[in-house]
C-alpha cells in the first residue's frame, strides 16, 4: 500500500494527520476520527466522547506521562483502527478530554511513513 495524504490545516497550522476509523471490538460501533501524527507519543489518544459512544473494552489503568513530565494513572481502552483496508487490531488508546486525537508510536511503528514537509504531504508506504 502506498498512499499520499495532504497535511491537515486549521487557521494557524498545517500538520501531518490521518483519518482513521475507530472500531469497538465489543460493540462493533465505529467512528471516523482525524489523528494528528505524533512521533513523541508512545500510545495513541482518542477523544473521550468518541470512546463513550463506541463502548470499547477497558484495558486497565496505565501510568501516563504528559509532555510536561507529569505522570498520572489513566484508564486505557482497546480499539481497532482502520486505515483504508489496513486493520490495526487491539490498539491500546488513552482518552483525551479534548477533541484532539493523536496517532502514537504504538501504531506508527507498524507503518513506513515519510513526511514531505515543504510540499505538506504525508506518505504511507
Amino acid at each position: 500500500m502506498r498512499r499520499t495524504f495532504t497535511y491537515h490545516s486549521n487557521d494557524e497550522l498545517s500538520y501531518p494527520a490521518l483519518s482513521l476509523t475507530v472500531v469497538s471490538p465489543i460493540s462493533l460501533l465505529q467512528s471516523k476520527v482525524v489523528f494528528r501524527v505524533d512521533t513523541g507519543a508512545d500510545l495513541s489518544v482518542v477523544p473521550v466522547f468518541v470512546l463513550h459512544a463506541l463502548e470499547p473494552e477497558e484495558f486497565g489503568a496505565s501510568a501516563i506521562q504528559d509532555y510536561s513530565g507529569r505522570t498520572t494513572m489513566t484508564l486505557t481502552y482497546l480499539v481497532h483502527l482502520k486505515l483504508g483496508n489496513v486493520l490495526f487490531r487491539d490498539v491500546v488508546v488513552v482518552p483525551s478530554e479534548t477533541d484532539s486525537a493523536l496517532l502514537g508510536l504504538n501504531v506508527l511503528n507498524q507503518l513506513n511513513v515519510s513526511l514531505k514537509g515543504p510540499r505538506k504531504l504525508l506518505v504511507v508506504h
